[in-house]
């Protein structure tokens, strides 16, 4: 059996042999480095907050209050690392190996979503070969920052699996189905709590959808109950110690860049600007990471003049008829996750204003699917010459791509603030107290005392003072 497993995907264990261990050696990587090009400052909130947790102290960032401003599912996996390893740097290095095994087997989920929309051979390893080696892996954006974004993507893949099980199994067949996507459901809410957006189009769709083996409102109920018993913990949790079910984090940010961004005069018209570059800046991030460069740019123009042609391609009536209603038919199960991605872009616009790089993280998987249903489209039925042509411009672009010319400009990324909390080290006395913005690395890292974070992010009574201007 496991013989037959090694022959009909082998290619796909060469390509996670080769992905994984790449993986492991950016998690191992030196502590500066990383610091330069992978891990961003809000990642050592978490760590903190697990730091202290394991230690019996909360879940706290200062230890002075609890908070609610973290993920849970993540963060449940960051406690036991604690609870097992003091030291802070080896610490860091393991729950970097986790990301990296996590997005290992994202790859492999992504290979089964396209199996199972029937993407031909060609496009599926395009798709493989770019997210499994993409420049983004060298970036805060990706799943090698220290967040939840390697488990949240993860997440992400495996509900479209039982998302696209449900759509296609004949409704006599669900009951393990609607048990293990209301799991999965419920899982994908802990990873992040805005993938409430993904999950209610998605019920939604499956409610309203005309095709015949979609399973019935009870047993969406259900898998909906399912889900709901798993994130009501959490929520109850939340609600209990801090008063509310959504997260300061989330607060605090909209709040201060509200507040911010009124001051400077902005009318509903700035914020439909900023929306449409958010959008706009998926390119920039999907799937690559092009840094330091602006939304017009030679990489992100290629990307986006090849995502037009494959879309435009779909429209084209050509003598595929038959190639045209099947892309028709996989791109029609994709919409409920396509809209989920426009309105999660609108939601982020609305409380954040601007979107960091890793909340485009929530989107990618839905997109690369959506990529690989069109140059499947593309490359199937055409004439040789043609699919040849096209098949070395996807492959001369991966190449450019994974060159990387965003990343041969310099890094600075969290490596001023490492400095300076060595200087505070050896500088300030015991007991201090230090009152930070972006206070993340300085909170896991200074010996001295306790570091406070004044921008209530993983403080909600700190964000207390903040709308009340008493800070």
């Amino acid at each position: 059996m496991l013989t037959d497993f090694y022959r009909h995907h082998r290619l796909l264990l060469l390509l996670l042999f080769v992905a994984g261990p790449l993986r492991v050696f950016i998690a191992w990587a030196p502590l500066e480095w990383l610091l330069r090009y992978t891990l961003a400052d809000d990642s050592f909130y978490y760590l903190t907050i697990a730091r202290n947790a394991a230690h019996g102290y909360g879940f706290t960032f200062d230890r002075l209050a609890e908070t609610n401003g973290f993920h849970p599912l993540w963060m449940a996996v960051l406690v036991p690392i604690f609870v097992l390893i003091g030291d802070r740097i080896m610490a860091l290095h393991v729950v970097l190996t986790v990301s990296a095994l996590l997005d290992v087997c994202s790859i492999y989920l992504l290979n089964s979503l396209m199996k199972r929309l029937n993407v031909n051979d060609l496009s599926r390893w395009i798709v493989l070969l770019l997210y499994a080696f993409a420049p983004i892996l060298l970036s805060y954006a990706g799943p090698l920052n220290g967040l939840e974004t390697a488990l949240n993507m993860f997440c992400i893949l495996l509900y479209l699996v039982f998302y696209q099980r449900i759509l296609s199994t004949e409704t006599s067949r669900q009951k393990k189905s609607i048990i293990m996507f209301g799991l999965v459901s419920g899982l994908l809410f802990l990873a992040r709590t805005d993938n409430v957006i993904l999950l209610s189009v998605t019920y939604l769709y499956i409610t309203f959808s005309p095709r015949k083996q979609v399973i019935s409102p009870l047993q969406l109920g259900i898998a909906g109950g399912i889900a709901v018993a798993i994130a009501a913990p959490w929520l109850i949790w939340s609600y209990l110690k801090t008063g509310t079910v959504i997260q300061v984090s989330a607060l605090s940010l909209g709040y201060a860049m509200k507040t911010f961004l009124h001051g400077q005069g902005w009318t509903p018209v700035d914020y439909m600007v900023q929306f449409i570059r958010n959008l706009a800046n998926t390119a920039t991030f999907f799937p690559v990471y092009l840094y330091g460069t602006r939304i017009i740019s030679v990489p992100t123009g290629v990307i986006v003049a090849m995502m037009t042609y494959l879309i435009v391609s779909v429209f084209q009536k050509d003598r595929y008829v038959d190639t045209a209603e099947r892309s028709w038919y996989r791109l029609e199960s994709l919409a409920a996750p396509v809209i989920a991605c426009g309105l999660f872009v609108l939601a982020q616009t609305w409380r954040a204003v601007y979107m960091r790089g890793w909340y485009y993280a929530s989107i990618f998987p839905v997109l690369l699917l959506v990529l690989a249903v069109l140059l499947n489209h593309r490359l199937s039925g055409g004439e040789s010459g043609t699919l040849k042509r096209f098949g070395i411009l996807c492959g001369v672009l991966i190449a450019f791509l994974i060159a990387g010319g965003s990343l041969l400009k310099p890094h600075h990324g969290e490596i001023d603030k490492w400095e300076m909390v060595n200087v505070m080290n050896r500088s300030l006395p015991a007991g201090s107290r230090v009152g930070s913005w972006n206070a993340g690395l300085y909170g896991y890292f200074f010996d001295k005392g306790t570091v406070v974070g004044l921008d209530g992010l993983v403080n909600n009574e700190v964000y207390d003072h903040i709308v009340r201007r008493t800070v």
